[in-house]
């Protein structure tokens, strides 16, 4: 007969962990554009509550009336303004010709979500979207376009594999430091980038390890109050006659 044996999870991890346990703190994340490497905008986003960000270039007002007219699902459900705060890129005044080619389609942009513990991407825009971050899970990946009244997103980040992560480096031990996560956006090419990080990243790396040193703990000193069998009085076991 084998025990019980209780694993550290990240579930387990929100429900001991007061400062997390809501989740508000885990919808924070910095959202930063660049134009052929020089910084356009900076802004902290706040995901919580079920809203949204859509991030976009051009002509808004034009896009948002023919998209509720052919993608009237997807409008309801993607960037309805009581739900979805827009973010406007400013007009780009370089000589870079590839970045205005760019940016005059990416009218409508795209859109980010926090759901299930995860910052998802939907993209809207037709110029063409990539994704990468910096721990190696992701070296570059397309994000689909949403259309047709048809809503595809993809998971840029995740605290489940934040979490994994800071577990993989504790079990080992390790002590490699862990960097912050940084998730890039590519549209249409690198001269034109959005770089998104969580920003209570930091604290949430802290809390992990100090959860799993107490799991750890109470894993090493704990003793059962029963043994694996119980002794049974031999009289107990004899046959009435």
């Amino acid at each position: 007969m084998s025990r019980n044996i209780h694993r550290p999870s990240f579930d387990d991890f929100l429900s001991k962990d007061s400062t997390f346990r809501d989740g508000h703190v885990l919808t924070l994340f910095g959202l930063t554009a660049y134009f052929d490497g020089r910084e356009v905008h900076a802004e902290g986003i706040n995901l919580s509550d079920r809203k949204s960000v859509r991030v976009t270039h051009g002509n808004d007002d034009v896009f948002k009336r023919a998209f509720m007219q052919h993608e009237h699902a997807l409008y309801d459900s993607l960037i309805d303004d009581d739900k979805c705060r827009v973010v406007p890129l400013p007009q780009y005044t370089g000589s870079v010709e590839l970045i205005h080619t760019c940016l005059k389609t990416m009218v409508g942009g795209f859109v980010l979500k926090y759901r299930s513990h995860s910052l998802q991407v939907y993209r809207l825009c037709q110029i063409r979207l990539f994704h990468s971050d910096n721990h190696g899970f992701v070296l570059r990946s397309k994000v689909d376009r949403s259309v047709q009244n048809k809503m595809v997103y993809k998971d840029i980040f995740s605290y489940r594999t934040l979490f994994a992560l800071v577990k993989k480096n504790f079990d080992s031990s390790t002590d490699e430091e862990i960097r912050c996560p940084v998730t890039t956006l590519e549209a249409g090419s690198d001269k034109i980038r959005f770089v998104l990080k969580p920003i209570n990243w930091r604290l949430f790396v802290d809390h992990v390890n100090n959860y799993l040193r107490r799991e750890h703990e109470k894993a090493s000193t704990s003793i059962d109050d029963k043994p694996y069998f119980s002794v049974v009085d031999s009289s107990k076991r004899q046959r009435n006659t």
